[in-house]
């Protein structure tokens, strides 16, 4: 008896996500002026951050290097090989399952492998401003004039209703950077789009059957 060979093809529709593009009219915050970035005892603004108060690098706001006027954010390592930190925002009114984008603009002097030493991220909070989920990075970057953009695209995580935004530079003891221009908006959600696979399924001839396959 001949073999026989079997081709079935199957056609699946998977949904994949492609970047929303269309602000959907919440949340936006403009973050461009740094003035009162530091002050104590109003968790409203940019305070500076670190794991461990050893690990602290130096945070100040820089008046004399800025994408947009009036200032920036600056973080240098402050001649500390193991500095880790940066600058932090929290930002409320978020709502669970919206989809939300941060962009950050940043520059850098004397910094190496910046894709390791150079971080922005989203770490979301529940009301009692415990962490939920996990946090999302930035991870597409392109060049803007002199200044490189930072882009991130992420749905808020059951039980969200703040995040905190995270400017950081890490082991970059001589180093400093630069970040203006930080702006989180909620955004449409991202469309569907339908993929179609192929499937094979193939024993070929004369192998005696499946179990001589």
């Amino acid at each position: 008896m001949k073999s026989q060979s079997q081709i079935v093809i199957l056609l699946a529709a998977i949904f994949s996500f492609v970047p929303g593009s269309t602000h959907a009219g919440g949340l936006k915050l403009e973050l461009t002026d740094f003035g009162g970035a530091g002050q104590a005892g109003n968790p409203g603004e940019w305070q500076a951050w670190s794991p461990r108060a050893e690990l602290q690098p130096r945070c100040y706001v820089d008046t004399a290097e800025f994408r947009s006027r009036p200032n920036a954010l600056a973080i240098s390592g402050n001649g500390n090989p193991a500095a880790y930190g940066g600058w932090s925002y929290v930002a409320s009114s978020i709502q669970p399952g919206h989809h939300y984008r941060l962009t950050a603009h940043y520059r850098t002097k004397a910094v190496s492998h910046e894709q390791l030493r150079v971080v922005a991220r989203l770490d979301w909070q529940d009301a009692s401003q415990k962490r939920v989920g996990y946090p999302d990075y930035a991870y597409l970057n392109q060049l803007t004039g002199d200044w490189k953009e930072f882009t991130l695209e992420a749905p808020a995580p059951e039980k969200a209703t703040a995040v905190r935004i995270e400017l950081t530079l890490g082991w970059a003891p001589q180093g400093t950077v630069w970040w203006d221009d930080v702006v989180l908006e909620e955004i449409a959600a991202p469309r569907p789009r339908p993929v179609r696979i192929g499937s094979v399924s193939l024993r070929p001839r004369q192998t005696g059957g499946k179990e001589g396959s």
